[in-house]
């Protein structure tokens, strides 16, 4: 983590979809729950914040965990996001109605207390409604990604391991910035033009609950969601 920090890392984000052994070995298919929770420690550390933790509630799988990760932040600096499941692709393990609403999402929170609902930051909140449960130090953060467009509010680009930045998750249209990268011409005006190209070039809203929907070209895994 501290050689991560002196190269110029200024914050992590974390996947973590459960607290517990087993289900980290059944989900991952590997060991390794403590070592992820010993890294983010070490993050924390060295001055690598916010930690944002992500985690995806699954109704048969982890919805009775949601309350655990949120008392997370009464003690740690840190931002646990709770994200609705995006079934980007059509062969998964899980559909659409095996994640949970964010209204059930919250309405679990509720029994930890009453959440206050803290102010939207343009640069760095993005997709997620920020909230705080008394008297604690860091956030919860909500992610309605299906049931609600988050749309307008989206500020992402996502740039891939191939050297393509795709606007949206769900949209197929990417450029490659690999041509400017690698030309000697190339200068960081150019990259820039590629880049407000990109952002132009959002679509309006995703169509995940339209029947005439179509799944992107990539997996999650290879557009880095």
């Amino acid at each position: 983590a501290e050689a991560l920090k002196d190269a110029g890392l200024s914050r992590v984000n974390v996947s973590l979809d459960t607290l517990r052994p087993e289900r980290f070995k059944e989900l991952t298919r590997r060991e390794g729950l403590e070592r992820v929770l010993a890294g983010i420690d070490a993050a924390e550390k060295v001055g690598l914040l916010p930690i944002k933790i992500n985690v995806v509630p699954f109704a048969d799988f982890n919805a009775d965990e949601i309350i655990d990760f949120a008392r997370l932040t009464l003690e740690r600096p840190w931002d646990v996001r709770f994200i609705e499941f995006m079934p980007i692709s059509a062969d998964l393990d899980y559909v659409a109605s095996d994640g949970l609403a964010m209204k059930e999402i919250q309405d679990r929170l509720l029994a930890l207390g009453d959440l206050e609902i803290l102010p939207r930051q343009q640069n760095s909140s993005g997709p997620a409604h920020m909230y705080r449960l008394p008297g604690a130090k860091g956030r919860i953060g909500l992610i309605p990604s299906v049931s609600g467009h988050f749309c307008a509010d989206c500020n992402r680009l996502r740039v891939m391991a191939d050297g393509r930045v795709r606007s949206c998750l769900f949209d197929n249209q990417e450029l490659d910035l690999k041509p400017i990268l690698r030309s000697e011409e190339g200068d960081d005006a150019a990259l820039e033009a590629v880049l407000v190209a990109a952002a132009c070039a959002k679509p309006e809203k995703h169509q995940l609950n339209d029947k005439d929907f179509l799944s992107p070209n990539r997996r999650m895994h290879g557009i880095g969601g």
